[in-house]
């Protein structure tokens, strides 16, 4: 399987748009509007919004592995995690912003 990922932002937020796909078919999304950060999945249907208010936060960090996404914000003064039942395993990201941006992909490695 693909391996766990994290990547993080500095700089203007709003904007943003994050997604991770498979096999060119949408994994997650993230996305910053007017200060709000959200989290969608494909299969959510509307009746709940994984959303926060961010402000005028200028990082971001996101931590993948095994179907868990991990997003902090604000030096982690907002944070959330979504779980996808499903099996997803990204195997590109792509990353629209005006930020800064680091991608870190992990590995396992013989102690």
């Amino acid at each position: 399987p693909p391996k766990p990922f994290d990547f993080s932002l500095e700089g203007v937020l709003d904007g943003t748009r994050i997604f991770a796909l498979q096999t060119g078919e949408l994994s997650f999304e993230i996305y910053v509007n007017s200060g709000v950060i959200a989290i969608r999945l494909p299969q959510d249907d509307g009746k709940i919004r994984y959303e926060a208010q961010i402000g005028d936060a200028t990082d971001l960090r996101v931590f993948f592995d095994r179907g868990i996404i991990e997003v902090f914000v604000g030096r982690g003064a907002v944070c959330g995690t979504r779980r996808s039942y499903q099996a997803i395993q990204p195997d590109a990201l792509k990353i629209e912003t005006e930020a800064t941006t680091e991608v870190f992909v992990r590995s396992k490695r013989a102690i």
